[in-house]
Order: structure tokens, then sequence, then C-alpha cells
């Protein structure tokens, strides 16, 4: 909503990764990420204080493709 105030009230996160770089190449040819994150917000609406809070885990695995 135009103009809506939110307080951010806690926002935390860590993570963990393995990168594979070959620097004969623009992109890592491998990879693994994973995160967790926190976040708590507040919101006033039309008087009366709003909390939302989100979790979110992440968990993320690339690799590229072989020259066939």
């Amino acid at each position: 909503m135009p103009g809506m105030k939110i307080d951010l009230d806690k926002m935390s996160g860590n993570g963990t990764g393995q990168i594979t770089l070959d620097l004969t190449h623009v992109l890592p040819p491998e990879g693994t990420i994973d995160l967790h994150s926190d976040f708590s917000m507040g919101m006033d609406m039309a008087g009366q204080k709003q909390t939302m809070t989100m979790k979110m885990d992440l968990s993320l695995h690339f690799e590229s493709k072989g020259s066939e």
C-alpha cells in the first residue's frame, strides 16, 4: 500500500557454500550454497499493529554441462 511504514524488528541469516573455480572460464564449473534467513516485521494497519514473520531455507547446487 502506498505510504505504508514497515518496521523491521529482526533480520538474521547464515549460510555455507563451496565453489570450484577454473580461472580459464568466466563462470565456476560447480558449487553448492545453503542459506537460512529469518525476518520479523511490523506494520500499522487501521490502528492495529500487524506482525509478519518470514523464514526461508535455500539449498542450491549448480554444475556446468561438460562439452560433448
